[in-house]
């Protein structure tokens, strides 16, 4: 009799343990728990959700423009150079690009984003490189990168384009990885020679230079 007991209270317990049951509905029928609410995806890129897949979205490109992305992501890969979750959107309309040729937007929530408003590579490069900095670079190392040249600020817009150090540090990785850019020109090849004391990286085997 003392095992039946013990059987019974046993059963009990485990049925108080496992929750309370629905009550059944107006015909009879049991009842299901209500099923938690699903959690939607992010409405775009740009809320505060990092997104990393996939890495790279392409917005208003040609096959043509297309191909250039995948080559020069292919530059940044061989050379090890990092980027963040990206948006690449080319546009006809200047205006997108605040009237220069490119424009960079980053975020640290979500996608940076890279406005292409011309159709040189080379401008693709040098917008890929203020993403690659934009991840990778501490303050300290953009107050030493513009030391280097001399200037005292990294993104003081109120200094002209050239004096500052984040452009000379997108120069520095566009005309290093594209090899076509000639290095003839003294204030060319100073910035190709500085491309390891920026990214920490040897110029790629492809740049053949003497510094």
């Amino acid at each position: 009799m003392d095992t039946v007991i013990k059987i019974l209270v046993s059963l009990i317990m485990l049925l108080v343990t496992s929750g309370t049951p629905q009550p059944p509905a107006a015909d009879g029928r049991s009842v299901a728990p209500p099923t938690p609410p699903i959690k939607s995806p992010p409405a775009s890129a740009f809320t505060e959700t990092l997104v990393t897949e996939p890495l790279v979205i392409v917005v208003g490109a040609t096959d043509d423009q297309v191909d250039k992305v995948d080559a020069a992501l292919a530059l940044f890969d061989e050379a090890g150079l990092n980027l963040p979750p990206l948006e690449i959107e080319f546009s006809t309309d200047t205006t997108a690009c605040k009237g220069h040729a490119g424009l960079f937007r980053g975020s640290d929530v979500g996608r940076s984003r890279v406005i292409i408003c011309h159709r040189m590579s080379l401008f693709l490069l040098h917008e890929l490189a203020h993403a690659w900095a934009h991840l990778n670079l501490t303050d300290e190392n953009r107050v030493a990168y513009s030391e280097h040249w001399g200037l005292d600020n990294w993104n003081d817009h109120s200094q002209e384009w050239k004096e500052r150090g984040t452009e000379k540090a997108a120069n520095t990785i566009a005309y290093t990885l594209d090899i076509t850019v000639p290095t003839d020109n003294p204030n060319i090849l100073a910035l190709v020679c500085s491309y390891e004391m920026l990214t920490g990286r040897s110029l790629p085997h492809e740049r053949l230079v003497e510094c």
